[in-house]
C-alpha cells in the first residue's frame, strides 16, 4: 500500500484507517478495506452467490465501522468523503445487452461481496443522522468511468 515511511505498519494490528479534516469544508475518511474484512464470499473474482448477502460479512470490521459511523454522525464539515480502496458502487460485470442482468457476475473482492454492510452504510448516509453531503471516492478497478 502506498504509505509514508512513518506510517509503515510495525505490527499486524497497526491501524491504517484515519481521518483528515480541512477546516469546516471537508472531512476525509480513509478506510482500510483490506486488513479488517471478512474473507471474500464464494472464492475470489467475478461470481455470484448467496454469500454476498451474509449479514455477518464485513468489509471494514466492527471497530472500523463503528469509528466511521461515529465520525460521520458527529461531523460538522460541509462535505464528508469516504475513501475505501475498492469500488463501493454495485457493478454487474455481466450487464451487457442480452445478459442475465442482476443475476450476472460481481467482483466479490470489492463491496459487491459485502452487500449487507454496503446497504447499512448507504442507508446511514441517507438518514437524518447521517453527515452532510457524503461523497465516496475509490480506486482499485484499474479503469476510469
Amino acid at each position: 500500500m502506498p504509505l509514508r515511511a512513518s506510517a509503515s505498519p510495525v505490527a499486524p494490528g497497526t491501524r491504517l484507517y484515519r481521518r483528515f479534516r480541512f477546516g469546516d469544508l471537508v472531512e476525509l475518511n480513509i478506510l482500510d478495506t483490506r486488513r479488517h474484512r471478512s474473507d471474500q464470499p464464494c472464492g475470489d473474482g467475478l461470481t455470484n452467490c448467496a454469500g454476498r448477502f451474509d449479514a455477518a460479512r464485513s468489509m471494514t470490521g466492527d471497530d472500523q465501522e463503528a469509528w466511521l459511523l461515529d465520525g460521520l454522525r458527529t461531523s460538522t464539515s460541509k462535505w464528508n468523503v469516504l475513501a475505501p480502496q475498492t469500488l463501493f458502487a454495485a457493478a454487474d460485470f455481466n450487464s451487457v445487452p442480452g445478459s442475465k442482468g442482476p443475476a450476472g457476475m460481481f467482483n466479490v473482492d470489492q463491496w459487491d461481496g459485502y452487500v449487507v454492510q454496503r446497504r447499512r452504510l448507504t442507508e446511514f448516509l441517507a438518514s437524518p443522522e447521517g453527515p452532510l453531503n457524503p461523497v465516496v471516492i475509490t480506486g482499485d478497478l484499474h479503469s476510469s468511468w
